[in-house]
């Protein structure tokens, strides 16, 4: 009886480790978003650099950048 009332326990903390508010699977899907944040923003800074290099005075035209993003 009491190995029984301890595997609930045990199963109810196991199942709350899972789902709850603060569980791994959010955690895992905040860290996905937060990656694809840092990879979009990481593309931006590139196409804003290439950008500036394609102008001969080394300005930033919105031309060129958007020829930089859609690439």
């Amino acid at each position: 009886m009491v190995t029984l009332i301890v595997l609930f326990i045990l199963a109810s903390i196991s199942i709350s480790t899972l789902v709850g508010d603060n569980s791994i699977i959010q955690k895992s899907k905040d860290a996905k978003e937060a990656t694809e944040i840092a990879e979009e923003k990481e593309m931006i800074n590139v196409a804003v650099i290439k950008a500036t290099g394609r102008d001969r005075l080394g300005e930033l035209k919105y031309q060129f950048f958007k020829e930089e993003l859609d690439k």
